[in-house]
């Protein structure tokens, strides 16, 4: 969402630029924010690399139960 976010304002700030009174609105905004949207893209990757590490953990972890669950479940039944 955040990408087409960017997308369309980046869109909108080049239609804008034909007008020659907007342009230097827009660039000043631009300049104004340049290191927001930066530090906001740079925010976001990492999110993501801890997001893929967080699900890998999640995988491994459930696997070591399910085997725990296996192992439980086969000591659980009644000897004749």
């Amino acid at each position: 969402m955040l990408v087409r976010y960017s997308k369309s304002q980046r869109t909108l700030l080049f239609k804008r630029a034909a007008l020659p009174d907007d342009s230097k609105v827009d660039c000043k905004l631009f300049d104004e924010h340049h290191e927001d949207y930066k530090n906001m893209l740079g925010e976001a990757r990492n999110a993501l690399v801890i997001m893929i590490d967080y699900v890998v953990r999640l995988e491994a972890n459930r696997e070591v139960i399910a085997g725990k669950l296996v192992g439980f479940k086969g000591s659980n039944k009644r000897i004749p």
